[in-house]
């Protein structure tokens, strides 16, 4: 499975069989946290968003988690993190509360290093 997915990242061509192992395997023993990693890994990143956000055993907040990872300002920068951003309500939440220390307003709405 390693094997797949390192292949996946460097190899496009091999990105669908890889997703499919992603979201295809038996839940016990790969739960959702760990799927949102492997997606993220091989840069699917809007099947990450959307999986974090509508899947019954994901929690978005693991997808947050995530992000916040050094080697994930692709991620951060990305469309798919936008959206992720303002579909949870974080951007509702951080504009009342505060902004996160990698994130800041701007005409656009937000912008994250």
């Amino acid at each position: 499975f390693a094997e797949l997915l390192h292949a996946a990242k460097s190899d496009p061509t091999r990105s669908a069989e890889a997703i499919s192992a992603i979201l295809d395997s038996p839940a016990a023993g790969y739960p959702a946290t760990v799927r949102l990693y492997d997606l993220l890994r091989i840069g699917e990143y809007e099947l990450a968003v959307d999986y974090a956000l509508t899947a019954p055993s994901a929690e978005p907040v693991d997808l947050l988690v995530y992000a916040w990872s050094p080697s994930r300002t692709d991620f951060r920068n990305s469309p798919e993190f936008e959206r992720f951003v303002r579909e949870a309500g974080l951007l509702d939440y951080w504009e009342k509360r505060g902004w996160p220390d990698l994130c800041r307003p701007d005409s656009d709405g937000f912008i994250c290093d």
